[in-house]
């Protein structure tokens, strides 16, 4: 278990002072798998520093984290609700924080079948696929030139 310092919070809550989580070692390959799962929702690897909430383990670690774009979604965007469930038995099942758990089960959402299109219409979806069609014409005229 660790805690990280945070600066906001989704759906527009204010953030708790710290982040918790559980550290876990992975395999190359396997975090590779969890990068493609979550590749197109604005994920950056991230090094970060972990404590452990006793302060016996300090270390780096990696962690996806929010990338520059996210702060242009809205306070609006609230969490569907089965991505919270997860969170929220998550942190009961690793005994995290009770404060932070707290926390978490004060956060709206929304119902998690039956979203709208336009729930996923948000700004840095559509920066980031912009993005995505600019590298592949890079990439298209770089190949070009040495063909």
């Amino acid at each position: 278990q660790f805690d990280q310092v945070s600066s906001s919070g989704p759906g527009g809550t204010s953030a708790p002072p710290r982040v918790h989580g559980v550290l876990y070692q992975v395999s190359k390959e396997d975090l590779k798998k969890v990068q493609a799962a979550e590749r197109g929702h604005g994920f950056v690897l991230t090094s970060i520093e972990v404590e452990t909430y006793d302060g016996s383990v300090q270390r780096s670690a990696q962690a996806l984290v929010s990338g520059p774009l996210s702060h242009l979604l809205g306070d609006e965007v609230i969490p569907p609700e089965r991505y919270m469930k997860t969170l929220r038995e998550g942190a009961a099942d690793n005994f995290l924080d009770p404060v932070y758990q707290a926390w978490l089960s004060g956060i709206e959402t929304v119902p998690s079948t039956g979203l709208p299109s336009e729930y996923f219409n948000c700004p840095s979806r559509y920066i980031s696929v912009t993005f995505f069609i600019l590298a592949m014409i890079l990439a298209a005229n770089v190949l070009h030139s040495y063909l």
